[in-house]
Formats: structure tokens, C-alpha cells, sequence
């Protein structure tokens, strides 16, 4: 079981096996963490500079988020998807707290932004998440239904 939680300056992932619970710390300035945190940042700029149109944003910047969030937890073996990706999302809006401190453009748009990261960031990262750990199953009959589409007329 993992579990974690983040503070100012580093993510603690608290793994409970049978010796006992072991605490593995990861700073925020970690050189593993800086491409995620620095897309995330771009991202955050560039909602900022449209207003938190998400449909006027460069989706780029929201696949690298979610790239560099997958690398990130990769190695993270014990932890189940759903950890990970409450990980990554809790990682996400502690940085949006922190940019909001700095910008009060951000602080008006930021109910904005997390409607955003709700309806079109989680449920991407969630696929990415899937697809890496081979959870993601096509069930057969619909395949065997899009043939049945396919198939020429005669």
C-alpha cells in the first residue's frame, strides 16, 4: 500500500509493507520533477494568457503535463493507478496555489482552471494512466461490432 502527501517543499510517499511504514521524500526542486513542474507552469501561463479557454489553449502543453506526469510515476511499482493519478492531480493544484500567490490574474480564473483540470485533464491523464499500466480493455463484442460496420455490403 502507498499513500503520500505534499508539503512546501517535498512529497512524502509512505509505503506500509510487513517491517513497517517507510517514508521516501522527494523534493519539489528534484531534477525527476523539474520537466513536470515546468509544464505544468506553461500550462498554467498559457490558460492565463487565454482567459481559461481551454479550447483556445495549445493542447501540447496539456499532453506534456500528462508525459511528464506518467514518467514521473513510472517507477512507482507499489502504487496503485489511482494514487498515482491523485498524485499528479494533487502535485497539479499545489503548484496552481502557489502560481495563484504570485498573479492575481490566476486568482480570478482559478475556479475556472479547476472545472478544467476536472472535466478535460483528469479524464486524460486517467487513459494515459490505464494505457501504461495495460489496464485499458476493449471489450470483444464491440470489436466484433465495429467488424460487423465494416464489412462491405453486397
Amino acid at each position: 500500500m502507498s499513500d503520500f502527501n505534499i508539503d512546501l517543499e517535498n512529497i512524502n510517499l509512505k509505503t506500509i509493507t510487513k517491517k513497517g511504514e517507510i517514508i521516501k521524500k522527494i523534493s519539489l526542486k528534484d531534477k525527476q520533477l523539474q520537466s513536470l513542474i515546468q509544464s505544468i507552469t506553461k500550462l498554467f501561463e498559457s490558460l492565463r494568457e487565454n482567459k481559461c479557454d481551454w479550447k483556445a489553449n495549445d493542447n501540447f502543453l496539456l499532453m506534456d503535463v500528462v508525459h511528464y506526469g506518467l514518467i514521473f510515476t513510472r517507477k512507482m511499482k507499489k502504487m496503485p493507478s489511482e494514487n498515482k493519478k491523485k498524485l499528479i492531480l494533487s502535485l497539479l493544484l499545489h503548484i496552481l496555489e502557489n502560481e495563484v500567490k504570485k498573479s492575481e490574474e490566476l486568482q480570478e480564473i482559478k475556479e475556472k482552471i479547476i472545472d478544467g483540470i476536472e472535466i478535460v485533464f483528469e479524464p486524460a491523464l486517467e487513459l494515459a494512466m490505464m494505457t501504461q499500466n495495460n489496464e485499458f480493455k476493449i471489450p470483444r463484442n464491440f470489436i466484433m461490432n465495429i467488424f460487423k460496420i465494416c464489412r462491405p455490403k453486397n
